[in-house]
């Protein structure tokens, strides 16, 4: 079929977009969503290089493929945030599933790859979903190496199976461990949010596959100040904090999303994350939610255990794919 590549029409490909990220994403995003958040994003780019020689600040490039009618099938985003590691670019490509294999895919990739290579970065990383039976071999024909894959699982209301593991909790009471919502902690005189981002620092480390924290100590408070704080429920020893599990309500979706569950090494094998996870059971049942959905590294068995325990059952998931740049 006959395709073209051309940028963005806007305010008019809002909607269509938007269409593009809830056939593949969990989130529900309407063309005005989009529309918002692009008000908070610059429109010129502001590139340095650092002392590596890699290019730092911001870019972005976006795109849409469209058919001989100019209805939006596909598109494309690549962009370098200035808390990204140097020359290293993020994106995504969508496309219609009702236009797999025309190549559509492929010639949206180059696009990105032609202009970051414009940027002098140094790579490129995106997703890609591991459901697809030509996900492998699209990595690899265009050159792609698989850095991590992310097994997404699903855990339905009806399908709960926590009753065997209540009686965990009064076990806490001995160990002097108690649970509560970062509500509660702001509301201590003593609260220190640094403490907190220790924690996930710490744990987030621990992780396996993984070698550095997510995010800055800035952009983790920005994105628990953006949570409602009954949402993220804290596991302390007297005043130190132990274990976290951060939640996200996702109204539209009518879904709970555990953006993040760490417990401390030395309190790990004492049931804090089961305890962790049953109360964050209990936050669906409280919203009305019809389902919890997380993700963990493939790595993670623990942690993907512990999820089967409670009767989560795997949903597609994505391979995170990387391709180093050779400058020309």
């Amino acid at each position: 079929m006959k395709f073209a590549i051309r940028p963005l029409k806007l305010p008019m490909d809002y909607s269509r977009i938007a269409e593009l990220f809830n056939s593949i994403y969990f989130d529900v995003n309407t063309g005005d969503d989009l529309e918002n958040a692009d008000k908070h994003i610059p429109l010129e780019d502001n590139l340095r290089t650092d002392e590596y020689g890699n290019i730092t600040g911001f870019c972005r490039i976006r795109v849409v493929a469209v058919n001989e009618n100019d209805n939006v099938i596909g598109f494309a985003q690549a962009w370098l945030a200035p808390w990204f590691k140097g020359g290293k670019l993020s994106s995504h490509v969508i496309v219609d599933s009702r236009f797999y294999s025309h190549g559509i895919g492929k010639a949206l990739y180059l696009h990105l790859e032609n202009w970051a290579r414009s940027k002098n970065a140094s790579s490129i990383q995106t997703e890609l979903k591991d459901h697809l039976p030509y996900a492998l071999p699209f990595v690899k024909e265009l050159g792609f190496a698989v850095r991590k894959h992310n097994r997404y699982s699903s855990l339905t209301m009806e399908h709960v199976r926590d009753e065997p593991f209540k009686h965990i909790f009064p076990t806490f009471k001995g160990q002097g461990i108690q649970f509560h919502t970062l509500k509660d902690e702001r509301e201590k005189a003593d609260f220190d949010m640094g403490k907190l981002y220790e924690l996930y620092k710490t744990t987030y480390t621990d992780i396996p596959g993984e070698e550095a924290p997510q995010y800055t100590y800035e952009e983790w408070k920005k994105k628990v100040e953006q949570t409602d704080p009954e949402l993220i429920i804290v596991a302390c020893d007297q005043d130190r904090y132990v274990g976290i599990s951060h939640l996200q309500f996702r109204q539209r979706g009518n879904y709970l999303w555990h953006e993040y569950t760490g417990v401390d090494r030395s309190f790990r094998r004492r049931n804090i994350a089961l305890a962790l996870k049953l109360l964050s059971v209990e936050k669906a049942r409280q919203l009305g939610a019809e389902r919890l959905i997380t993700s963990n590294s493939i790595l993670n068995e623990p942690m993907i255990n512990l999820n089967n325990k409670l009767g989560y059952t795997r949903i597609p998931g994505h391979y995170v794919i990387e391709k180093c740049l050779t400058l020309r």
